[in-house]
């Protein structure tokens, strides 16, 4: 009923209802080592116990998974009207070490384009790595909004950048930049 709710009521992804119905086997198999049969048993202890279990999984992981079984616990508290608190109300996971992210250098970027054949994959991958545009504004920029030595995109959440256009990426949108499509 839970999942059920999750998808329908709060109308969350399918993807997502797929990872909190993988959690809360999880959560069953632990319950069943922990010989807990009963909700109103499990423990804040039990459910700090529970995120311990998951440290092998990526920071991500455990947080999705927090938020699936602390949502599942207020429904539970909620639907069936039980005494007592979330056992995950004041349960954090642990902050995960970030790594430091690693990019391509110029040189790496001007082979990759070199080494692509068709000149649409390289124009949008030119305009991703040397004006910081995501695919989806890179495969739908039009010709028009080149212009003044600027790119006029609207992007993620609407809203509308202009991104200036450096001399590699403007040597590869004049090879490229046709008149006829419309469309870079």
């Amino acid at each position: 009923a839970y999942l059920k709710d999750a998808e329908l009521v709060r109308r969350l992804a399918e993807k997502t209802v797929g990872r909190y119905r993988a959690t809360l086997g999880d959560l069953l198999d632990f319950c069943e080592t922990e010989g807990i049969y009963d909700l109103k048993d499990f423990t804040a202890t039990d459910a700090a116990k529970f995120i311990s279990t998951l440290s092998e999984c990526a920071g991500s992981t455990v947080n999705v998974k927090t938020v699936a079984v602390r949502g599942f616990f207020k429904w539970a508290l909620d639907a069936y009207e039980m005494q007592g608190r979330n056992p995950f109300r004041n349960i954090h996971p642990p902050k995960a070490a970030r790594k430091p992210r690693e990019f391509w250098t110029v040189a790496e970027c001007e082979r990759i384009i070199a080494a692509e054949t068709r000149d649409d994959v390289r124009t949008a991958f030119a305009l991703m790595a040397f004006a910081g545009l995501r695919l989806e504004e890179a495969t739908n920029i039009a010709v028009e909004s080149i212009r003044d030595g600027k790119i006029r995109i609207t992007g993620k959440g609407g809203k509308y950048a202009e991104v200036p256009v450096c001399r590699r990426l403007k040597s590869r949108l004049d090879a490229y930049a046709s008149p006829k499509s419309g469309r870079m």
